[in-house]
């Protein structure tokens, strides 16, 4: 308070009574701000276009008749993050044409809010992270997976899988092949020493 006058009494004005006493000798008239914009002064401005009184914003529809005039110019929106009911709108100047309000003709089954429009995209984004690191998981798994090679002596063996039912087939008249009746026997032999090889007891 040093920088301020001296009052008769030798103290220092406040910053509030020395206020006080320069509009009193100025007789300065107050121009106090409107309600309007009072709360707007911290809300968040936008430019949007003005179509048929109807202001499109967060994939929400605003209408106001007040708009009629404006059809086809830009305007300036101001709005409340966590209120989406309705929304002020200016002109490019600064001046107030009217508050539209949220309109039947929308998308969601209630208005969006910026915080909720930002949680949504935010929520949008983690599921697609989620989903491309299962993709990539997926695909590690398969190329991690090694193809083991069948074992020679196993190629004369038929397992059979699930249920089977016995199929009677007619059997040709044809002569026995004695090339394939060797290698069924060899096949027979190398089956069993396999066998006893793997078999501790034999």
């Amino acid at each position: 308070h040093d920088e301020l006058p001296v009052k008769p009494n030798g103290k220092h004005y406040s910053p509030a009574e020395f206020r006080k006493k320069r509009l009193a000798e100025e007789d300065t008239e107050i121009e106090w701000l409107s309600d309007v914009e009072l709360r707007d002064m911290f809300r968040p401005m936008v430019e949007r276009p003005v179509r048929r009184c109807e202001i499109r914003w967060l994939n929400n529809i605003y209408y106001a008749p007040e708009l009629r005039d404006e059809h086809g110019r830009k305007v300036l929106i101001s709005y409340d993050i966590h209120d989406a009911e309705r929304i002020t709108v200016r002109r490019l100047d600064g001046s107030v044409i009217c508050e539209a309000v949220w309109d039947g003709n929308k998308r969601e089954a209630f208005p969006v809010s910026a915080e909720y429009y930002k949680q949504q995209q935010r929520l949008k984004g983690m599921r697609k992270r989620a989903e491309e690191k299962i993709r990539d998981a997926e695909d590690e798994v398969v190329n991690v997976l090694e193809h083991k090679p069948q074992e020679p002596w196993l190629e004369n063996i038929y397992r059979p899988v699930g249920n089977t039912v016995t199929v009677q087939q007619p059997v040709a008249d044809d002569e026995p092949d004695e090339e394939y009746e060797r290698n069924f026997q060899r096949g027979l032999q190398l089956l069993e020493a396999k066998l006893k090889e793997n078999d501790p007891l034999a």
